[in-house]
């Protein structure tokens, strides 16, 4: 009969271990999120204000481990893209939503460290292309100094593997030959 008390102790406190380290990795899946979103966040924005000449702007940033598991998921609401020079205050780009997954290991890494995207998608945007009478594009809005061409490589990899657009609409009007496109309710 001791034997038996034994080996049900034993079964009981294998239970209770694996409870107790189901329930810790449970908690610590929970609360990365929390402690890596600002982190994530700075990345993205650095990344972008050291190597774009526009204003960018979003609202609100949603960093989630459970939405596209294995990967983590950042969302960006209301993103907005407005140029400088010579198309002061055109928009370029908005977006309602735009939706990043990348391997949770990208969490751990330092700021200045590749990040590596594997999947995007846009809803709800629009983009607008227009090129002036001196043939300058809007959309040619990268960085064009000393610095950014020694540091050309991005803290930004894109590694896409699957991208979706849904509900955007697209413009483009050359000054130049007077040609005016536009799509909208584009979904791919």
């Amino acid at each position: 009969m001791t034997k038996k008390k034994k080996k049900i102790s034993l079964g009981r406190k294998i239970l209770k271990w694996s409870i107790s380290i189901f329930l810790v990795i449970l908690m610590v899946l929970i609360t990365i999120p929390f402690l890596f979103k600002d982190k994530i966040v700075k990345m993205v924005s650095n990344t972008i204000n050291s190597n774009v000449n526009a204003n960018i702007t979003f609202q609100e940033t949603d960093l989630g481990l459970f939405r596209s598991f294995p990967f983590a998921s950042l969302k960006v609401n209301n993103i907005l893209v407005i140029n400088n020079a010579p198309f002061l205050g055109d928009t370029l780009f908005m977006a309602r939503e735009v939706s990043l997954n990348l391997k949770i290991t990208a969490l751990f890494k330092n700021a200045s460290e590749t990040l590596k995207i594997s999947s995007a998608s846009i809803t709800n945007g629009m983009l607008s292309i227009k090129v002036n009478k001196d043939n300058i594009s809007n959309y040619d809005i990268a960085k064009k100094d000393s610095v950014a061409i020694e540091n050309s490589e991005s803290a930004v990899s894109f590694a896409i593997e699957e991208y979706k657009l849904q509900h955007i609409d697209f413009s483009y009007f050359d000054e130049i030959s007077n040609m005016k496109f536009a799509l909208d309710s584009i979904y791919h």
